[in-house]
């Protein structure tokens, strides 16, 4: 198969898969159609829940059917949703579009990053994986910034229609780059990534036969015989969990300290750029710097900047944000990397639609703590929460493999 042009439309797929300019005027079109805060939420609700119901069967169905249906199927419906919205008027309206985009995500989650490392597998390329997810994030990062500015000017001088009739536009684009990918061949995994140590080459070779007896039993025995892996997809997950709340809220840090609006739009930009140099860095720094290594590093930073976040409040909190969104950028294709070198193509979908599960169900568990701390005492308390759960995380995490070393 042709790995460059699937690697060209992969790219094209996520780019205009961002390029949605009625993100940044979101709340306020849903607003002008009647939606209340409450109903609102409720949306919400729905579409988290739909989100995990969906989350491993999507997975499975694209282990044992192909990874392009499941794709083609959530840029169709992701089109879909976004052109339906220019008719929405009522909630049922907002509900009902509301989970056909929970089903839209659910299908491209753990089918796009499986596609994505099999195609580099045709070739025996899967040590591009990280570099080149890296870049994909890159390519939906410039999308992101380019639609929040383009987006804002146009809802300011026509009107916010255009907005959605522009989105609908891009991910048709979407789906055309989605419907002209090739479905690469299954691949067994051969890699020979260095391993953390020699227990855990055993546990690889252990837990890749497991792949035969079906995709979802496959991969929570592999799960279960990998120690290594569980550490750092659990890490992974918390860090993520809380990156989440310091991404919905930096809003409502900078008005804590009389930020004039007309500067959230480029603070918003900065946080969204930030993260290219982070996932640029990411496949360069794979191949000179153990994963492992690298999660811990970037994990004590990202703790390092929830914790400056909430104790200094100011220039030194908003300079500390800023940084953690940088090592955002390097941690998740370096998660990714370090699941899909270690499973075989016939678990591939399903694991990561795992590990998108559990990522769903810590951010829920850490938005209990938050909420709790931000109304009780301050939002500054529900960041430092954050660092302390992340760090508390990390050293309960870290330390049965560093006492495993220590044995060895």
């Amino acid at each position: 198969m042709n790995v460059q042009k699937n690697l060209i439309k992969l790219y094209l797929l996520e780019f205009f898969h961002s390029l949605i300019p009625a993100y940044v005027i979101e709340r306020l079109f849903w607003e002008s159609r009647g939606m209340s805060v409450k109903e609102v939420v409720i949306c919400e609700i729905l579409y988290a829940a739909g989100v995990v119901l969906l989350e491993i069967p999507s997975g499975a169905a694209a282990d044992r059917y192909g990874r392009k249906p499941l794709i083609v199927a959530g840029a169709f419906l992701a089109m879909l949703e976004m052109a339906l919205l220019l008719g929405a008027h009522r909630f049922w309206h907002f509900a009902a579009l509301v989970l056909i985009a929970a089903v839209a995500k659910a299908c491209t989650s753990g089918a796009l990053n499986a596609l994505l490392y099999d195609t580099l597998a045709a070739s025996s390329r899967q040590k591009e994986f990280e570099g080149i997810l890296g870049r994909m994030n890159a390519c939906g990062i410039l999308a992101a910034v380019m639609a929040a500015l383009g987006g804002s000017a146009l809802a300011a001088k026509v009107n916010m229609e255009w907005n959605y009739v522009l989105s609908a536009a891009s991910l048709l684009l979407s789906l055309w780059a989605a419907l002209t990918l090739r479905e690469p061949p299954l691949h067994a995994n051969g890699e020979s990534e260095k391993p953390f140590n020699a227990l855990d080459a055993r546990e690889n070779q252990a837990a890749l036969p497991s792949a035969r007896s079906g995709s979802v039993r496959a991969s929570v025995r592999l799960f279960g015989s990998s120690p290594v892996l569980i550490m750092v997809l659990l890490q992974g997950m918390l860090l993520g969990a809380c990156l989440v709340y310091l991404d919905e809220f930096w809003q409502l840090y900078l008005n804590r300290l009389s930020i004039p609006v007309i500067w959230f739009g480029a603070y918003s930009c900065l946080l969204l750029a930030v993260r290219l140099p982070g996932s640029l860095l990411a496949g360069w720094l794979v191949r000179r710097v153990p994963p492992i290594r690298i999660v811990t590093g970037a994990g004590v930073g990202i703790v390092l900047a929830l914790l400056a976040a909430g104790l200094v409040p100011g220039a030194v909190g908003l300079a500390a944000m800023a940084s953690a969104f940088l090592l955002a950028g390097v941690l998740e294709p370096v998660v990714a990397g370090f699941l899909h070198h270690r499973i075989d193509s016939s678990m591939r979908a399903t694991a990561e639609s795992f590990q998108s599960l559990g990522t769903k169900a810590a951010t829920a568990a850490v938005g209990l703590g938050f909420g709790y701390f931000t109304d009780s005492m301050s939002l500054y308390a529900g960041f430092l929460f954050l660092g302390v759960l992340a760090g508390a995380g990390m050293l309960l995490t870290g330390a049965p493999m560093l006492l495993r070393r220590n044995r060895e």
